[in-house]
């Protein structure tokens, strides 16, 4: 090779090189995030001018879909591979989904070269960031199940003597189903003397897409699980199955008329409100901070109550749903991505911009619950440490949802069964059946060796 040609390729590779370096990290670099419309913005919005600072010229694009779209036009931009998007905010439970297809890429590499603080994430949360082997997503949520409380009526002497000379124990945060069930009963009541109760023992959710939450929840109280891990026969029909069908059928009975049709929000307000004397629902804090809730100040927050068995308290807490950040396969800037999921999951980032009103989003790292990170929470709201401590109580018996590739499809199918045994066109006992069968219909359309490998991985998620 001539000397001219020498200098020309080094200028050609200096060229090349400067390209590369300032597409994904110069001037004109941007990344693009795709988010769930509404709060779930807040913590994306404050993190983008502390990162564009640190990184000149980088600027954060935010597109947000409504949560009825968000799957579809994520997955629309996944299989058109325009590289439109950098970073996909998703559910937990479409992870696999996206992995099986290639669409998002494995952080394993990013992971060994700059670590994610990866020994202050609760075990529980942790486990949900692998698939097949590899982390494909850094945590943005730590969503698990816990118990809300009126406690103008706990800790009211006269409510505490009548409960206690009808069920012959102290009215208290219930430690079993059983014990909340006794609550639910005492407080379901006509408190204005009208003919009509307007005060109820308890709110579930129970329409059709909220209703698999409820139902997996008591499903692991009573010591079952989703599927036999061997041969991966649906275990939703099992003895405990049956027992999980006919607690929530017992509670329905202490529930607002309506409640078989209600799923989050409604489920929320409705304690918010001060209509309900307990309340099943995700670790949020909003009922604390919003001006339209009449019983602020009023609240006692717990861990989820369990069965005993085997004389041992099993009281697992459902990690429904939670949010996770993924890189698109099919981004121009991977390694700026990363940069900025480093950047927005790290500790000291995470808890200022996720400890602000209404952001969606819900603390994960062990760090979060620290004493160092109390008075950030405090000045949330002043009942933050009564509801972390509640919540961490919960996160150290989390379970995981159903997350394996489908899960979209077996929640629907036994959703749709749940909600024909609620308003009596089946038996309970008939309608897991008929769902354990449509569950046994989606296996074989996903493949058999996909879905048990996806399954067995994750049962070793442990939350403790």
């Amino acid at each position: 090779m001539t000397r001219r040609k020498i200098i020309l390729a080094a200028i050609t590779f200096m060229f090349a090189f400067a390209l590369f370096f300032s597409a994904a990290f110069g001037q004109k670099a941007t990344l693009t995030i795709s988010v769930l419309s509404g709060v779930h913005k807040g913590p994306f919005l404050a993190a983008k001018p502390l990162f564009e600072k640190e990184h000149p010229g980088v600027k954060i694009n935010i597109v947000e879909y409504p949560f009825s779209d968000i799957y579809d036009k994520e997955m629309l931009e996944a299989t058109s591979h325009s590289g439109a998007i950098d970073i996909y905010e998703q559910a937990n439970g479409w992870v696999p989904d996206f992995a099986e297809g290639g669409f998002i890429v494995p952080l394993d590499k990013y992971f060994a070269k700059k670590d994610p603080w990866l020994d202050d994430i609760y075990p529980a949360f942790a486990g949900l960031m692998k698939y097949n082997g590899k982390y494909y997503t850094l945590l943005l949520d730590g969503d698990v199940f816990m118990t809300y409380y009126r406690k103008d009526l706990f800790e009211n002497a006269n409510e505490k003597a009548a409960f206690k000379k009808k069920y012959g124990y102290d009215l208290k945060i219930p430690d079993t189903w059983d014990k909340w069930a006794n609550i639910a009963e005492f407080f379901t009541r006509d408190t204005n003397k009208d003919g009509e109760i307007d005060l109820y023992g308890n709110v579930m959710m129970l329409s059709r897409m909220f209703a698999p939450f409820t139902f997996i929840q008591f499903l692991h109280s009573f010591g079952g699980t989703y599927f036999d891990p061997d041969t991966m026969e649906p275990q939703i029909n099992s003895f405990a199955g049956l027992k999980a069908y006919q607690m929530i059928s017992r509670l329905l009975k202490y529930g607002p008329p309506d409640m078989i049709n209600w799923g989050y929000t409604e489920v929320r307000d409705s304690f918010e409100r001060g209509d309900s004397a307990m309340m099943m629902q995700w670790n949020e804090i909003t009922w604390e901070i919003s001006e339209t809730t009449k019983i602020k100040g009023k609240i006692l927050y717990g861990p989820m109550p369990g069965v005993m068995i085997g004389g041992k308290l099993n009281n697992p807490a459902l990690q429904a749903w939670g949010w996770c950040a993924s890189i698109s396969a099919d981004s121009r800037n991977k390694d700026l991505a990363y940069e900025f999921l480093y950047f927005i999951a790290s500790p000291k980032i995470s808890l200022e911009i996720f400890a602000i009103p209404f952001n969606g989003l819900e603390p994960y790292r062990v760090s979060h619950f620290s004493a160092e990170a109390i008075p950030k929470w405090k000045a949330l709201s002043p009942a933050a440490p009564a509801w972390l401590e509640g919540m961490k109580e919960s996160v150290k018996n989390g379970v995981s949802d159903l997350r394996i590739p489908g899960m979209f499809e077996y929640y629907d199918a036994l959703g749709i069964q749940i909600g024909m045994a609620l308003t009596g066109q089946k038996s309970g006992d008939e309608a897991l059946d008929d769902a354990a069968a449509e569950w046994e219909n989606i296996t074989d359309r996903r493949g058999l060796e996909t879905q048990q490998r996806a399954y067995k991985e994750l049962l070793k998620i442990k939350g403790k």
